[in-house]
């Protein structure tokens, strides 16, 4: 799934989506490669779902908590179903 993609299913423009997986791959937790996410850090995503992190995460890419939680959210979303292999993507 591209980010285009994700950004159409979560309703959010491509810049958007983009923006937060640059800061994702700048704190190390994912490695961004053409349409392949390598998830590194899991650990340090699903931090990021805890309100305090993602707030600072927020303050730094100028983007909501609640957007930033509904990225991750839908990038855990998309390894369970790759790992339960019913994954189309």
């Amino acid at each position: 799934m591209s980010r285009q993609e994700i950004g159409s299913y979560l309703g959010l423009k491509l810049e958007t989506v983009s923006r937060a997986f640059s800061h994702f791959q700048n704190d190390r937790l994912i490695n961004v490669k053409v349409r392949t996410i390598e998830i590194i850090n899991l650990a340090g995503l699903k931090a990021c779902l805890n309100n305090s992190r993602s707030a600072a995460l927020a303050q730094r890419t100028c983007l909501t908590a609640d957007l930033l939680e509904r990225i991750i959210r839908h990038l855990f979303l998309l390894l369970e179903s790759i790992q339960d292999g019913t994954s189309s993507h």
